[in-house]
């Protein structure tokens, strides 16, 4: 049968069309949207974390085990050498997305002594949404990354890891980054959260994308 050669393009433009239109991304602040978006999606202001034991080198053991209060292994504390304990006594924990989570999970993905601000801020958007993603289906986090909703969460890697003088943490507890002892990676941490951007596909509402990391999908997000 002979095929109209106009028709054929018009399909293929329409096609690409609808094709790169759905794979930009946009970046939501809060619950700000177009106008004409139907607000499903409510950003959460904590996130629950089943906490695992991990190895030295950050990956996952076999056998996953569970963190229990008062162990000091690395995947528990972020220094199983100091005087640290893990501090939360049921699994999965509750933790604030903004004064614990995002917190310790950035500069374990992003060590923010190296990269600039601009690359912390990228990863405080990319990590925000990830979690975001999973609490729309009420599933916790974990942080061990080869579980498919896990990120690198180790509670006090923000205090330990970053910190100007050894075993001085920040002097606000409930909320670190109004502490006035902050070394200067702790503060480039804090503004990357700050910002409370997430990533939304742009005309489709306010829910988050799956905004997985280049590492696990080569140079895309899951949705473009």
């Amino acid at each position: 049968m002979k095929r109209n050669p106009q028709i054929i393009i018009l399909f293929i433009l329409t096609f690409l069309y609808f094709e790169f239109s759905n794979a930009i991304p946009a970046v939501s602040k809060g619950f700000s949207q177009t106008e004409t978006s139907t607000p499903t999606f409510s950003p959460p202001t904590s996130i629950k974390v089943i906490v695992y034991r991990l190895n030295q080198d950050l990956t996952c053991p076999t056998v996953h085990t569970q963190c229990f209060h008062g162990d000091s292994t690395f995947g528990c504390v972020h220094d199983p050498y100091g005087n640290k304990e893990f501090p939360y006594s049921t699994q999965p924990i509750t933790a604030s997305i903004n004064n614990d989570y995002l917190l310790n999970v950035v500069p374990q993905e992003e060590d923010a002594n190296i990269y600039p601000q601009q690359a912390l801020d990228a990863q405080a958007i990319a990590s925000r949404t990830f979690a975001y993603m999973w609490t729309r289906f009420d599933h916790a986090m974990s942080n061990c990354v080869t579980i498919f909703n896990g990120q690198l969460y180790t509670p006090y890697s923000f205090e330990d890891g970053l910190a100007a003088i050894a075993d001085e943490p920040p002097n606000v507890t409930e909320v670190p980054c109004s502490s006035t002892n902050l070394s200067l990676a702790q503060r480039k941490v804090c503004d990357a959260v700050a910002s409370n951007y997430y990533l939304s596909e742009a005309g489709k509402g306010p829910e988050p994308i799956n905004s997985e990391f280049s590492a696990d999908t080569m140079r895309f997000t899951n949705a473009g």
